[in-house]
């Protein structure tokens, strides 16, 4: 009968060259983000206006395709009424 030390059993499948210790090939490609060149856009002063600039963007886009109907714009942004309106007022954007 053979000793089990000198048959183990299966042997896992190889590790990806990109996940193995010490390995010198990258894991994947960078983004397009992540890749300096490509990414050219304004530089942003800090995460609270950029958070804020996406915001009043979302915010007009869904008020326009609503045609102004903030319940819709609210539901289609994830937000409640209220939220919104808050949002719109924290903003100094016209509630009307």
């Amino acid at each position: 009968m053979a000793d089990s030390a000198s048959h183990p059993g299966p042997r896992p499948p190889p590790t990806p060259p990109g996940l193995q210790t010490g390995s010198s090939e990258p894991a994947r490609e960078p983004t397009k983000a992540e890749n300096k060149e490509e990414n050219k856009a304004e530089p942003v002063k800090s995460l609270f206006t950029a958070v804020e600039a996406l915001e009043r963007r979302m915010i007009a886009d869904a008020l326009k395709e609503t045609g102004g109907n903030k319940q819709r714009a609210a539901q289609n942004l994830g937000l409640s009424r209220q939220g919104l309106l808050k949002k719109l007022k924290r903003l100094g954007l016209s509630s009307s």
